[in-house]
C-alpha cells in the first residue's frame, strides 16, 4: 500500500490559539492519524523525520530547551529578546534571518535522535503549508519528486503574488517557493476556486506549469462553546455590529473609518462597531485617526485580545457583521457568521462571495458610499428579519466532509 507523507512542522512549530491555516492543519492532521496509510513527519533542516501519531498534539516544545547546548540556548534566548523587540523597531531582515539560522541549527541538533525517513517511489508527500524561507527544504521535494515520489500542496492563496502591496517581506519567499515546487507538484489543492485560478494565471504568467488543481471546502463546524460577555460596558446586546479579522492594510479597516466618518457628516446615527483582532502591520496611521477622531472615535470598539468564548458572544448578540477585506484565499469571518446565523456584508472581490453566493449582500470594497448604503438597508428591522431568515438557508460544510474531500483526491493520485 503507498504511504501519505504528511509533513506537520508548522503545526508542532505553533504557538498560540488555532486560527487560520493552523486551524487547518490541526483539523485535517487529527482526522488523518486514524489514516493507517498515513506517516507523520517534521522537517529538521536537511531532513524529514518521523514523528509518533502520539506525540502530534503534545504541548510540549518540539525543540525542548533540555536537548540544546548551553551555547545554542544563549542563542536562543538571544532571538528571543530581538523577536520582542522587534515589535518596538520594526521588522528586521537581521531578526528574521538569525531565526532562520537558530531554527536549522536546533532542528540539526534534534534529528540525531530521530529516525529520517525517505518516501519511496509512488508515496505521497502531503505539504499542508511549506516552508517558504527555507531553500534546503525547498531541495528536498525536489529530490523526492526526482525519485518518483508524488507532490501534493494546499495552497491558501498566492496573496503576496498577486497584491503584494498588502503582504510585507514574504513575498520573495512565497515566489522562489511558488515557481520550484508548485510546477512538480502531482496535485495542488486550493481552498476556493479563485485561489485555484489565481495559480493557474500566475503559473503561466511565468510560463511554468500548472499542475493539476483542485479544489476543496474549509470546515465550518466551529468548538461549541459557552458565550461569555467582554468586560466591556459599552457592549449590549443586539446593538453593535461585529467586524472579525486582524487590523491589517489588507483587512480595510479604513472603509469603517471613512464609512463613519461620513455618517458623522451626514449627521447619520449608526450602531457602534466592534472590530475583533490583534493589531497586525502598517496600520498605526488608521488607528490613530480611528481612535482619536471625534467624529468617530465613540463609535468604534477595539478588542485585541478577545476569547473564543467572547467571540461566540459577539457572534450570537451583534445585529450583523461586516467584512470588508480587499483580498481573502477564503474569508473565515464570513462562515464564522453563517455558523452562528448571522447576516454579512461583505466584499464583493476574490473569494469571498463562494462562501454565501446570494445568501448575503456584497459591496465594493473602495467605496464608503456603498457600504453605507447597505448597512443603513439592513439596519431597517423588516430587512434584518428577513436577512436572518435567508441565512438559516446556508449549509454547513463540516471539517469531516472537508477531510473526505482531501482524502479521495490524494487516494487518486496514489
Amino acid at each position: 500500500m503507498k504511504k501519505i507523507f504528511i509533513d506537520v512542522t508548522q503545526l508542532m512549530r505553533w504557538e498560540g490559539r488555532l486560527t487560520g491555516v493552523p486551524r487547518v492543519q490541526h483539523e485535517l492532521i487529527s482526522r488523518f492519524i486514524n489514516n493507517e496509510n498515513s506517516i507523520f513527519v517534521t522537517w529538521h533542516g536537511h531532513d524529514f523525520c518521523e514523528i509518533k501519531r502520539e506525540d502530534i498534539f503534545k504541548t510540549e516544545d518540539l525543540f525542548n530547551d533540555k536537548h540544546i547546548t548551553s551555547d545554542l540556548l544563549n542563542v536562543k534566548n538571544a532571538v528571543r529578546l530581538a523577536l520582542k523587540a522587534k515589535r518596538v523597531l520594526g521588522r528586521s531582515k537581521h531578526v528574521r534571518y538569525l531565526n532562520r539560522k537558530l531554527e536549522t541549527m536546533l532542528s540539526a541538533k534534534s534529528a540525531k535522535d530521530a529516525s529520517i525517513v525517505v518516501p519511496a517511489p509512488g508515496d505521497a508527500l502531503f505539504i499542508i503549508e511549506g516552508i517558504w524561507s527555507d531553500e534546503n527544504y525547498i531541495q528536498k521535494i525536489i529530490t523526492f519528486n526526482g525519485g518518483g515520489v508524488r507532490i501534493v500542496q494546499i495552497c491558501y492563496d498566492i496573496l503576496p503574488l498577486v497584491t503584494p502591496q498588502f503582504s510585507g517581506h514574504s513575498t520573495d519567499w512565497l515566489d522562489n517557493y511558488v515557481k520550484k515546487i508548485y510546477p512538480i507538484c502531482t496535485l495542488v489543492l486550493s481552498i476556493s476556486k479563485h485561489t485555484m485560478q489565481d495559480v493557474a494565471a500566475w503559473l503561466r504568467m511565468q510560463k511554468l506549469e500548472v499542475p493539476k488543481l483542485e479544489m476543496f471546502r474549509l470546515g465550518e463546524n466551529f468548538e461549541l462553546l459557552e458565550p461569555l460577555k467582554p468586560n466591556e460596558d459599552d457592549i449590549r446586546r443586539n446593538s453593535f455590529i461585529l467586524s472579525v479579522g486582524t487590523i491589517e492594510v489588507r483587512k480595510n479597516h479604513t472603509l469603517l473609518y471613512y464609512t463613519y466618518k461620513q455618517a458623522a457628516l451626514k449627521q447619520i446615527e449608526l450602531p457602534k462597531i466592534v472590530l475583533v483582532g490583534r493589531k497586525g502591520w502598517k496600520t498605526e496611521n488608521i488607528y490613530d485617526l480611528m481612535t482619536t477622531d471625534p467624529d468617530v472615535k465613540d463609535k468604534i470598539i477595539f478588542l485585541h485580545n478577545a476569547s473564543d468564548e467572547e467571540l461566540v458572544w459577539l457572534y450570537k448578540n451583534c445585529l450583523f457583521t461586516v467584512y470588508p477585506s480587499f483580498y481573502e484565499g477564503w474569508g473565515l469571518p464570513i462562515a464564522e457568521s453563517m455558523y452562528h446565523g448571522v447576516p454579512c456584508l461583505a466584499s464583493n472581490t476574490s473569494s469571498m462571495p463562494e462562501i454565501a453566493g446570494n445568501l448575503i449582500s456584497y459591496f465594493d470594497p473602495t467605496s464608503p458610499d456603498k457600504l453605507l448604503e447597505q448597512i443603513l438597508t439592513l439596519l431597517e428591522p423588516s430587512n434584518l428579519k428577513e436577512a436572518r431568515l435567508k441565512v438559516k438557508e446556508y449549509k454547513i460544510t463540516t471539517w469531516d466532509e472537508s477531510y473526505q474531500q482531501v482524502k479521495k483526491y490524494i487516494m487518486e493520485i496514489l
